[in-house]
């Protein structure tokens, strides 16, 4: 009943109380961990050192090898137990991976689950061993098998076996347990990310472009792979793992690539697929203002003042504006607000980059947009 007293009195942060419990009751174990958790490890060295002047026990090895750091102490106690103290091995297999010594640390860990076969986190340490040793991806998959069959909340043994999966080439694993890793940490855009790209590569287009938002919606950065991917797939009608065509995916690969696009402004690599699922798909309503959007991104992200390859991306993206806003009938303060743009873009391209193709291409558009004008009044 004491014990039991004391005991949920250290639950209840009670320590000073439950210390002088577990010491009058010969309770060692806990009277050390409860000094330990007052702060006092010198005093609850000294208890270990007595302890083991008096009756030395392997648990007691294993207090001085944690207050002293030296591993010999480990050695002692799996030694005094005849092999039976799993806590000294795991500390020894511990000690082991903070010097990378990879082989070392696995064997350590081995011989602490021949006695407690149950500890998921070892079984993990001996996969991650396993990787960075290279050469072992079996072993470490069945060592991963095993964490997840002890706790399947494990979200690391998850993501881990979800990439493992996918470097043995079997995505469909591969997506299963990514799927459960992102069950677990739903806020790891990580995992999310990695999940979209595995449904992608699957022609699962719907959940790829579900997870390829949640990603973003948890913090991650917009995946234009995944993005043309999709594009891709949409634009060609891609029959999907579902056996349905992807075109009718449209509307919520409109709303991940608007999503792409509003996130990184100045990225012209989302506008262009954007761009390229509207030429084809949609129709001049839906590209003009991803075209306004394009060349507002290649004039922010690309040194298009000083380089002539840049300056052609600006000068072909300015022309395509020109002429789809010509080609809708748009009204005439709008064109005369695209002709100053046009303007500032041929005065800066002028400066160092005046002979150049770009440079002229952008001078041609100037004067078309000013005979429209001219012609309007």
């Amino acid at each position: 009943l004491g014990s039991e007293l004391a005991r949920s009195l250290a639950a209840l942060g009670m320590f000073t109380q439950a210390a002088g419990m577990f010491s009058e009751m010969r309770l060692w174990d806990e009277y050390i961990q409860t000094l330990v958790q007052l702060g006092k490890r010198s005093e609850a060295e000294r208890v270990v050192r007595e302890r083991l002047d008096a009756a030395p026990t392997p648990e007691m090895w294993c207090y001085l090898g944690d207050f002293t750091e030296e591993s010999r102490h480990y050695s002692t106690a799996w030694e005094l137990s005849a092999g039976s103290c799993a806590r000294a091995k795991l500390a020894l297999g511990a000690a082991a991976m903070r010097r990378q010594a990879w082989e070392e640390a696995r064997s350590e860990l081995r011989c602490a689950l021949g006695v407690k076969a149950h500890l998921a986190e070892a079984w993990y340490c001996c996969a991650a061993c396993a990787l960075k040793l290279g050469g072992k991806e079996e072993e470490a998959l069945a060592d991963l098998r095993r964490v997840v069959a002890i706790d399947p909340e494990h979200y690391q043994a998850w993501a881990t076996l979800g990439g493992l999966f996918g470097q043995l080439r079997q995505p469909r694993e591969a997506l299963c347990a990514f799927r459960e890793a992102c069950r677990l940490r739903g806020e790891k855009h990580e995992l999310w990310k990695s999940s979209a790209a595995l449904a992608a590569d699957l022609s699962m287009y719907s959940e790829a472009i579900f997870r390829g938002r949640r990603a973003l919606e948890t913090g991650g950065a917009p995946d234009p792979v995944l993005a043309a991917v999709l594009a891709d797939a949409v634009v060609k009608d891609t029959r999907a793992a579902d056996m349905t065509g992807a075109r009718r995916l449209l509307p919520q690969l409109r709303t991940l690539l608007g999503l792409y696009t509003a996130a990184q402004p100045g990225a012209a690599q989302h506008w262009q697929t954007a761009l390229y699922v509207e030429r084809k798909c949609g129709g001049p309503a839906e590209a003009a203002p991803l075209l306004l959007g394009h060349l507002a991104a290649l004039r922010a992200s690309t040194e298009w003042t000083k380089d002539a390859a840049a300056l052609d991306a600006v000068s072909e993206a300015a022309a395509q504006l020109v002429e789809a806003r010509l080609d809708s009938g748009c009204e005439p303060g709008e064109l005369k607000r695209l002709g100053a743009t046009v303007d500032e873009l041929v005065h800066a391209a002028a400066e160092r980059l005046a002979a150049t193709a770009g440079s002229e291409g952008l001078r041609m558009v100037q004067a078309r947009l000013r005979r429209h004008l001219e012609d309007l009044d």
